[in-house]
């Protein structure tokens, strides 16, 4: 990408309380019934106490107007 004049970071986002963390497949194989619902739970805990997405877009935005962005950002309060 470098050699094209492109410059790419990645915005790796934690867990956030967003609308689209309920959206499920139309249907399952109920083979897996049990795991999928023990993940399905740790999964909404951890969207349910996620932070606000308004803390992604303000890092977006960093990035965007940054003229050397890093390679990589961490957002959320799981940060790597």
């Amino acid at each position: 990408m470098k050699n094209l004049g492109l410059k790419v970071s990645v915005i790796d986002p934690g867990f956030f309380n967003t609308h689209h963390n309920r959206i499920r497949a139309a249907s399952s194989i109920s083979d897996y019934d049990e795991v999928r619902q023990r993940a399905r739970s740790v999964d909404e805990e951890s969207f349910d106490k996620g932070g606000d997405p308004q803390e992604v877009a303000e890092t977006v935005l960093k990035v965007i107007e940054t003229p050397s962005p890093r390679l990589h950002y961490a957002v959320g309060k799981e940060k790597r």
